[in-house]
């Protein structure tokens, strides 16, 4: 199960290789803030922020269209992230919606399309992942206090245990920009969360400022944060630290593609980063051909994922 994030628009980048053009552009009424596409189910889930709806599509057809029952749901104020639950038998059970006014996360119950659960935390949410453990990853604003930054949910546990803080964590991000820029609301978002495809890694991005960010690794086994930088916008190390982490995570061994890429600075300079030439022809091969290799840009800030 793959969730791609964020956004208004979704570009698909094809590689010279190939040359078919891929999907069917569909106006929305309102600005959105975050999507997630549900393979198993042949369903695309559409948060509008201005509505506090979930949408739910049906791209089984050539146009998706919003399913007649159970198609509009709603959440608690202010949506502005959401992730599916980690699939058992190839399926998510549940999606869960980030809700940042509300200072919730909903809990959705894909079988029935239903509301099932709210989740209440210790401070605002801006960002939602889950790992291979099928917890959650929470970012935050954080406390008072400065605490629960990253906050990790487990809902297998109990209600007393659920929610715990990790120790180490990056700055906290700002609250949401009012009114967002140029009316998107997916601007407005100052953190971004987006697990690799095996779950086992986590990556983030907070803004705890203007003109500066802060890259992290999270690792799910160990629910610590394996490494950070902050970064000034326009920072040329900026690209250099995302391909180290990149570069990092593909050579690892026992990992595979694709491995997901974050960076503010990648759709603001039209970057593409391709780091297919720090792996064998043989070994890339073996898990996707190179003439098949299709670059997915995401966002108008954020995030590139080569899959």
């Amino acid at each position: 199960m793959r969730v791609f994030r964020p956004v208004l628009v979704l570009f698909l980048s094809v590689l010279p290789a190939l040359s078919a053009t891929f999907g069917t552009p569909v106006q929305h009424p309102s600005p959105l803030v975050d999507l997630a596409y549900d393979s198993a189910r042949k369903r695309l889930y559409v948060l509008s922020p201005l509505s506090n709806t979930l949408e739910v599509y049906d791209t089984t057809a050539k146009v998706p269209t919003l399913l007649a029952k159970g198609g509009t749901i709603t959440v608690d104020a202010n949506p502005v992230s959401m992730a599916l639950s980690w699939p058992v038998s190839g399926a998510s059970r549940y999606l869960y919606v980030a809700c940042y006014t509300g200072g919730v996360i909903d809990q959705i119950d894909l079988a029935t399309l239903t509301r099932t659960g709210t989740i209440s935390l210790p401070a605002n949410p801006e960002a939602v992942a889950i790992g291979f453990d099928g917890k959650l990853l929470i970012s935050t604003i954080g406390t008072p206090q400065g605490q629960f930054v990253l906050t990790t949910y487990d809902p297998n546990s109990g209600a007393a245990n659920a929610l715990q803080a990790v120790t180490v964590t990056p700055p906290a991000p700002a609250a949401p920009t009012v009114p967002p820029p140029n009316g998107l609301p997916y601007l407005a978002v100052r953190a971004h969360l987006v697990a690799t495809p095996d779950g086992q890694t986590i990556i983030g991005v907070h803004e705890p400022a203007n003109n500066t960010r802060t890259v992290f690794v999270y690792q799910v086994s160990s629910a610590t944060m394996l490494r950070s930088r902050s970064v000034s916008v326009g920072n040329a190390n900026f690209l250099q630290f995302v391909q180290q982490c990149a570069v990092t995570d593909i050579e690892r061994p026992g990992r595979l593609l694709p491995v997901p890429i974050v960076g503010m600075q990648c759709a603001q300079n039209d970057a593409r980063l391709d780091f297919s030439h720090r792996l064998s022809r043989q070994r890339f091969q073996r898990y996707r051909p190179i003439k098949r290799q299709i670059g997915k840009v995401i966002a108008v800030v954020g995030l590139q994922q080569l899959t």
